[in-house]
């Protein structure tokens, strides 16, 4: 964590489509979305297409993210 709050990132856009929530049942849920952004992260330039899914959970009545992860689009 502390490396990514480190990390100095210049953003000139992003956008978020195709985004799609199922839930597997009350208590958990699936986000999946296609990410496109202009940005460039320590010096280096980010995938300029990403497919993305974030799973989350509900716990006392709140939202968690659980697990996150991203696929660079060819």
């Amino acid at each position: 964590m502390n490396q990514m709050s480190s990390m100095k990132c210049e953003v000139k856009s992003y956008e978020l489509s195709n985004v799609k929530v199922t839930f597997l049942n009350s208590d958990a849920a699936l986000i999946t979305y296609q990410g496109k952004q202009d940005a460039v992260c320590g010096g280096q330039a980010v995938p300029p297409t990403i497919w993305a899914s974030s799973a989350y959970v509900k716990r006392g009545g709140k939202w968690y993210a659980a697990s996150h992860q991203e696929t660079t689009a060819k």
